[in-house]
């Protein structure tokens, strides 16, 4: 369920993708130390974000929920950080397709 994206490298214009198949149970996603900003569009399906969670459980009690087809960025910039930041997602029906964009910008 966890998916580690902290070796993931920017490319010349300082960013990365992804394409991970989320479930209803929480799926913990680690990012660089690198990234800034994640922008997230779930394909079809609506999408539960929060910054705590229990992966393969349950999602902190402040989420969001981004609905299907629809993008959402969200900073994740902290001064001074030095551990990897983690989002935890739960999709509102197993096997959904998630387009992650990590950029180094704010």
């Amino acid at each position: 369920m966890a998916l580690d994206l902290s070796s993931s490298t920017p490319n010349s214009t300082g960013w990365a993708m992804d394409r991970p198949t989320i479930n209803q149970v929480v799926t913990v996603v680690t990012l660089p130390t690198w990234v800034r900003s994640v922008t997230l569009q779930p394909i079809t399906n609506s999408l539960r974000v929060a910054p705590s969670g229990t992966d393969g459980a349950a999602l902190g009690s402040d989420y969001i929920t981004i609905t299907g087809n629809t993008s959402r960025a969200l900073s994740v910039a902290g001064q001074g950080r030095r551990a990897a930041p983690k989002l935890y997602l739960s999709a509102s029906a197993d096997g959904t397709v998630v387009e992650l964009l990590l950029s180094d910008l704010v």
